[in-house]
């Protein structure tokens, strides 16, 4: 039995290998963004996840892939790093620092073969733009308007979550057809919510701040916080969509939305009703 076990090990321990390759970095080409200054971020992604984050002790935009195959007989090896093509390219445009991040398939015949899984970092973020497919769309850290599209072109998309604790005071717009639309920032942050669900639930919970209009509906959740007037769009189709305005919003990560472990803010008085579970 120990004799069969060693080699079905290693043969399963290949497999794994062959499916996906290891991250690699993709070189950002074009100028020196200053790390002291904020950086706008765009990345469209036909296939895969994008994570974007602010990290303030990098010296400079670093951006990492992985591409991962799809379908049994799709490429492998060498042959897998090079089925998606990858680009990462600083530029000032109008005054802005702008990383542009965008991933495409070497063969267009052969583009639901494989996807490829990006991590974006900056120093300081100003803005940023997503559009993706096919996996989920995480950003931490992040700060200033915030444009997120999970889902294009036939594509199903996945998971959305913005987790900062900055405050957010500008324009955001989430979106999902799939998958979760989760928007979590720390206080200060401001807007005009406006959260609908599908198929879910829509719910909204402001443990710091001011909230105002207050319309909550079945799938549907409208307010004021702190009398901001940037828009709050969240949306999404099949899963829930909400928001949480809280202290140590940078801290709190996927364990406690996903159920545990429970309640991690006993004390606070909430400012609002949510329309659903108060987290």
């Amino acid at each position: 039995m120990t004799r069969w076990l060693i080699p079905v090990l290693a043969l399963a321990l290949l497999a794994a290998g062959c499916a996906r390759t290891r991250p690699f970095d993709v070189p950002v080409l074009g100028e020196r963004l200053p790390p002291e200054l904020t950086t706008a971020v765009e990345v469209t992604n036909w296939n895969g996840s994008v994570r974007v984050e602010a990290n303030p002790r990098l010296e400079a935009p670093e951006v990492s892939a992985r591409v991962r195959r799809l379908v049994r007989g799709g490429p492998k090896g060498a042959e897998l790093k090079q089925s998606a093509i990858i680009r990462a390219i600083a530029s000032f445009d109008d005054g802005r620092r702008i990383l542009r991040v965008t991933t495409a398939p070497a063969s267009p015949e052969r583009e639901s073969d494989v996807a490829v899984v990006l991590v974006v970092s900056v120093p300081r973020s100003e803005n940023v733009v997503v559009r993706n497919a096919g996996g989920s769309v995480e950003l931490v850290g992040v700060g200033g308007a915030i444009d997120v599209e999970n889902g294009m072109a036939g594509v199903r998309g996945g998971d959305v979550v913005v987790r900062t604790g900055q405050p957010l005071t500008a324009p955001v717009s989430l979106a999902s057809p799939q998958g979760l639309v989760h928007f979590q920032a720390g206080p200060g942050s401001s807007g005009l919510f406006d959260i609908a669900s599908d198929s879910g639930a829509a719910e909204f919970v402001s443990k710091v701040g001011n909230v105002r209009d207050a319309k909550p509906e079945p799938g549907h959740f409208r307010a004021v916080l702190n009398d901001g007037s940037n828009p709050v769009i969240l949306r999404a189709g099949k899963g829930t969509a909400r928001a949480w305005v809280i202290p140590n919003a940078d801290k709190i990560g996927p364990e406690v939305w996903d159920g545990w472990p429970g309640d991690p803010f006993p004390e606070p008085k909430m400012k609002t009703l949510p329309t659903g579970s108060v987290p």
